[in-house]
C-alpha cells in the first residue's frame, strides 16, 4: 500500500521548511507568505497527493478543534436558514468548521451542550431565534467563549452583535405617523421571544408617546400561512386601525393578501402595511413592502472577527451595536392629503 505524504515529504521536495508548509494550508496565513512560496509549496503538494495536515492532530497540538458551533431555534423562517448561509464561507475561510444545532422540545440544551463538549467546540454562535432564558441559561455554566448574534442580555458575560432595535421601531412608528396614521393594529411571533418583545414594545411605546393608539396585538406563528390565517380572523372581527405593524416580513405577506384578495382592500391606500426583516421577498413588486433593515453585510463579518478575537482571549467581552435602515416602498401612503407647506 502506498505511503501517504507527510509534511516532510513536501518540505523537504519543496525545500522550505516543515513549518512553511503548515502556514500555507493555514487560512490565517493567508496573504503573509511570499506568493513564489507559496506557488511552489502548493504545486509540490499537489504532485505528491498532499491535501494538508490532519486537522484532529493539529487540534492535539494548538488545543484547538477548529469548529464552532451555530445554535438557532426550532421555530424560525427562512430568515435565518439564510444568515446561516451567509455565515458558513466566511467562517470556513478562516479555516472553520460549523455545527449547526437545532433547539427543540426533543433535542434538549443539555443534549446539544454535550455534543459541544464532546466535539471539543472553540466557540458558539447564538443566534437571537434561539435566546429564550430556558434555552439561554444553561450556556452560563460553559467555559466555551459564547458570542450571541442579534440580541443583547443583560447581565451576561457573552459577547453580541446586534442592533438598536427600539431605535428603529420608533423610526417606524414616527414614519407612520408622519403620514396620518393614528391607529394601529400589531401581528407578532411568539411573545416568549425576546425579539418579539422588543419590536413591540418599542413600536407601542414610540406610538404611545405620540399620541397614537395600538388597537390590538395579535401573536402568530412566523410563517405566511400563519399571517394570513391570522389576519383573516382578527380583521373579521377587530377594528380596523389606519395601519399594521408585523414583527416580520413572512407574516406580512400572509397579512397583505388577505387584506387585498379577502376583504378586497387596497394597499396603502386604504390601509398600509410595514414589516420587519426586508427578506428578498418584502421587495418583490407583489409586496413592495416598507420594512426595516438589518446590515448584515457588516454583522456577519464583525462576528467572525468576533470569534478570532475571542479565542485568542477567551476572557474578552465585546459588543458591537449596529443602526437599522427603513426601507420605505410602496405599502405606506398617506392616510390623507398633508397640506401643502
Amino acid at each position: 500500500m502506498k505511503k501517504n505524504p507527510t509534511i516532510i515529504d513536501v518540505a523537504q521536495q519543496a525545500g522550505v521548511s516543515p513549518s512553511t508548509v503548515s502556514r500555507v494550508f493555514d487560512p490565517s496565513w493567508n496573504g503573509r507568505i511570499r506568493e513564489e512560496t507559496r506557488r511552489i509549496v502548493l504545486q509540490t503538494a499537489n504532485q505528491l497527493g498532499y491535501h494538508g495536515s490532519n486537522a484532529l492532530a493539529r487540534g492535539l497540538f494548538t488545543q484547538r478543534s477548529g469548529i464552532i458551533a451555530f445554535v438557532i431555534g426550532k421555530s424560525v423562517s427562512d430568515f435565518y436558514i439564510d444568515i446561516v448561509k451567509k455565515f458558513l464561507p466566511l467562517l470556513q475561510e478562516r479555516g472553520k468548521q460549523v455545527l449547526i444545532f437545532e433547539i427543540d422540545p426533543v433535542v434538549g440544551v443539555e443534549n446539544i451542550l454535550t455534543q459541544v463538549h464532546r466535539y471539543r467546540t472553540d466557540a458558539i454562535i447564538i443566534a437571537s431565534s434561539a435566546t429564550s432564558s430556558e434555552i439561554i441559561n444553561p450556556f452560563f455554566s460553559t467555559n466555551i467563549p459564547i458570542i450571541i448574534f442579534n440580541r443583547y442580555i443583560p447581565d451576561s458575560n457573552f459577547s453580541a452583535v446586534y442592533c438598536d432595535v427600539t431605535a428603529a421601531t420608533a423610526q417606524a412608528a414616527d414614519y407612520l405617523m408622519a403620514q396620518g396614521h393614528k391607529t394601529f393594529g400589531i401581528f407578532n411571533g411568539s411573545a416568549t421571544i425576546a425579539k418579539e418583545i422588543e419590536r413591540v414594545e418599542g413600536f407601542a411605546a414610540q406610538v404611545n408617546k405620540r399620541g397614537g393608539s395600538i388597537l390590538w396585538t395579535q401573536e402568530c406563528d412566523f410563517s405566511y400561512t400563519a399571517g394570513h390565517e391570522t389576519a383573516l380572523a382578527t380583521l373579521s372581527e377587530q377594528p380596523w386601525p389606519d395601519a399594521i405593524f408585523c414583527t416580520s416580513d413572512i407574516i406580512a405577506l400572509g397579512v397583505m393578501d388577505v387584506i387585498r384578495k379577502k376583504f378586497h382592500k387596497s394597499i396603502p391606500q386604504d390601509i398600509s402595511v410595514i414589516g420587519f426583516d426586508n427578506i428578498p421577498a418584502s421587495a418583490f413588486d407583489a409586496y413592495d413592502l416598507t420594512t426595516i433593515s438589518y446590515p448584515f453585510e457588516r454583522m456577519i463579518p464583525c462576528t467572525v472577527d468576533l470569534v478570532e478575537r475571542i479565542l485568542s482571549s477567551p476572557s474578552t467581552h465585546v459588543e458591537r451595536v449596529f443602526d437599522m435602515e427603513l426601507i420605505k416602498r410602496g405599502s405606506v401612503a398617506p392616510k390623507y392629503e398633508l397640506p401643502q407647506v
